[in-house]
């Protein structure tokens, strides 16, 4: 269950990088120790399940995702308020946009959505904004000429 979440949204990454002409590692972006694989795989089945999830589960996954984003580049809190570059910048968009096709939802309203309630500057922001809102704006020109 938990590998091919992963192998899913392994793909999602290749799509969304593609589509937006992202850059994106996503051979080494969000790779899971094996120890963790029975930690997310049961978290996950219960959560797919709609069954209740122990406190002591949460906070075990909790804890995990504060490890992985003050280790992963591609997370603005590993850098502690300096600029990103914009390689990560990217990376952190598609992971975004890759979460939001798992879950069925927006990628771009879903991103946007990610790109205000983050703390990266200003000028971050508006680079991310306007990565989504020239494929945005292409795609709707596209189905008007059609």
């Amino acid at each position: 269950m938990f590998l091919a979440f992963i192998f899913v949204y392994k793909i999602y990454l290749i799509r969304v990088a593609k589509k937006f002409s992202l850059f994106c590692n996503w051979r080494q972006m969000d790779n899971f120790f094996f120890k963790h694989y029975f930690l997310f795989a049961r978290y996950i089945h219960l959560l797919r399940k709609g069954k209740n999830i122990s406190q002591r589960l949460i906070e075990k996954v909790s804890l995990l995702e504060e490890e992985h984003k003050e280790k992963e580049k591609h997370h603005y809190e590993y850098w502690h308020d300096k600029n990103m570059p914009k390689e990560c910048l990217e990376e952190m968009l598609c992971g975004w946009m890759a979460m939001a096709m798992l879950a069925r939802a927006n990628p771009i309203q879903y991103a946007k959505d990610c790109i205000e309630e983050s703390s990266i500057n200003i000028f971050s922001k508006r680079y991310l904004l306007n990565k989504i809102q020239v494929k945005e704006n292409f795609t709707k020109k596209e189905k008007h000429i059609i």
